[in-house]
């Protein structure tokens, strides 16, 4: 038979205990672990904290593509006008899809406000 060997373990005195389980105790008020426990206790609060979270998080992927879009745009128009050859007149016929106007390639007018041209009155 084998004997336990718990009495051979270095005793540790009663303040040494106390000064562990406060050290413990002082973590866990550090990580607020007992807000924690109350918040999964409460299944409405964490819905209505995720779907807020969701909002914000859809509200700024909204802003932020809409920022990249218009710098995107103005880059672009900036290379139109600086008429390149084949370049310009691709990028044109991009801005001109994404704007939702007819293609320039499939007409035999060009789109006044795209390419910086002057309206003309339409007429025979």
């Amino acid at each position: 038979m084998k004997k336990n060997n718990a009495h051979h373990l270095p005793k540790q005195s009663v303040r040494e205990k106390v000064t562990q389980l406060e050290k413990i105790a002082s973590r866990i008020e550090a990580i607020r672990l007992g807000d924690y426990i109350s918040t999964m206790n409460k299944p409405l609060k964490i819905i209505w904290v995720n779907m807020l979270g969701g909002i914000a998080k859809g509200v700024g992927f909204t802003l932020g593509a809409t920022v990249v879009i218009v710098i995107v745009f103005k880059i672009l128009s900036m290379i139109v006008n600086w008429n390149v050859p084949y370049l310009s007149e691709t990028i044109r016929d991009i801005l001109a899809e994404a704007r939702g106007a007819p293609s320039m390639n499939g007409y035999p007018h060009r789109i006044p406000e795209l390419s910086g041209e002057t309206p003309r009155p339409a007429g025979p």
